[in-house]
């Protein structure tokens, strides 16, 4: 465990001008004494400072956020980063025009019609069967009756799971890759002009583990 003063926000950033205390409401100022009493809140001049005890891994997660910023920022050039693991998605397109067609056989997708020829007679069936089997499928979109389906899809990544720093997200590829097919990591930014919570937030956990590594 370790002892942490961090610096907060004045009534420009994260707080408001009222604080709800012990299910509350108080003016500033008198939640202010309250703070201080009961709770070791420092105030000096509109900045708050607040003892904090943080865990060894709370510790080594902030370091290592302030450690990889500007390096992970020069890979992905985004501001106000988020950072994503994206795992493939592949969805039948009802019209037909998708980004690619698969085939469907017994449960398995080829994705070429040479490899469904290639399982067909791994299985046994002759050249000439297999002949009519892809005629059928270019022509009615399936064959041996409908057991084999012709499908075009539309290939999309869906977000799987959310972090701070790309070097947790490369961790996370590797640890779930039994649970992920395709997956990939990718920095998204938290959104154009965006004065939210999220930004205020990343932004002072960056300021701890810049400080805890000082």
């Amino acid at each position: 465990m370790s002892n942490f003063t961090h610096m907060g926000f004045n009534d420009g950033g994260c707080y408001d001008s009222d604080f709800v205390v012990h299910a509350k409401k108080y003016s500033k100022a008198e939640a202010v004494e309250i703070l201080k009493d009961e709770y070791d809140y420092n105030f000096d001049d509109g900045i708050y400072q607040m003892n904090i005890e943080l865990t060894e891994n709370e510790i080594r997660f902030l370091k290592q956020y302030a450690e990889v910023y500007k390096q992970e920022r020069s890979i992905d050039c985004t501001a106000d980063p988020i950072v994503v693991v994206e795992d493939i998605e592949e969805l039948i397109a009802p019209d037909g025009y998708g980004d690619k067609v698969v085939y469907v056989w017994d449960d398995e997708t080829y994705y070429s019609i040479e490899n469904l020829k290639k399982a067909l007679e791994d299985e046994g069936f002759s050249r000439n069967e297999i002949a009519i089997f892809c005629d059928d499928l270019e022509y009615y979109g399936h064959c041996k009756d409908r057991e084999i389906q012709k499908y075009s899809i539309h290939v999309t990544y869906r977000p799987v799971a959310y972090f701070l720093t790309r070097a947790e997200a490369d961790k996370y590829v590797n640890y779930q890759s039994h649970n992920l097919r395709k997956p990939r990591v990718y920095t998204r930014s938290c959104g154009y002009a965006n004065s939210g919570d999220l930004q205020c937030l990343y932004k002072l956990l960056l300021r701890m583990g810049q400080q805890l590594n000082e």
